[in-house]
């Protein structure tokens, strides 16, 4: 009788990640969102791939959300001025045996407020349909975008009062806090 130890990795079959480009925002001004899903090595096809992605609080999809994807069959819905986007119906994988990936991408409008914000899809916003079941993420995706104040600038005079043919000091001030 022999006995054999053996060690096991379980792995989540689906991932979510996302980024921001710029990483570094204006207020008020535009980024890209970019969220990529994974079906892990092994995992079965999956099909009804649906996600719904909460904005920090401040931002909102931008006038002009361009929303993109690679998923197959995937229908993104971005409306201007929301706090949420979403995708879903879409497949990911067409070879069983592979991992897979595909992305969805929207423009949002930073907050007017400068700071770090942190943007989450919390557990259970990414599912999908496969022969197994149902999976969902078991991990959040989370990525910070920074705020920042933007080129300002201002001037003064000095004297501020002239008379006729009087001479007065102008002195501008510019400030790139970047």
């Amino acid at each position: 009788f022999n006995v054999a130890d053996a060690a096991i990795s379980v792995v989540a079959p689906l991932t979510a990640a996302k980024t921001f480009s710029p990483a570094t925002v204006v207020r008020n001004n535009v980024t890209r969102i970019t969220v990529t899903f994974t079906r892990t090595l092994g995992a079965s096809l999956f099909t009804g791939l649906a996600m719904t992605d909460p904005l920090p609080a401040g931002f909102v999809i931008a006038p002009t959300p361009t929303p993109a994807t690679t998923c197959t069959s995937g229908t993104v819905t971005a409306t201007p001025g929301a706090t949420s986007f979403s995708l879903s119906g879409a497949s990911l994988g067409t070879v069983i045996g592979s991992s897979a990936s595909c992305t969805v991408s929207v423009n949002v409008q930073a907050a007017s407020t400068t700071g770090t914000y942190t943007n989450t899809i919390p557990v259970g916003n990414v599912t999908a349909n496969s022969v197994a079941g149902s999976v969902a993420n078991t991990s959040a995706a989370t990525r910070t975008i920074n705020v920042v104040d933007g080129v300002s600038v201002n001037k003064t005079f000095s004297p501020t009062s002239l008379i006729p043919g009087g001479t007065s000091r102008i002195t501008i001030f510019i400030n790139n806090p970047s």
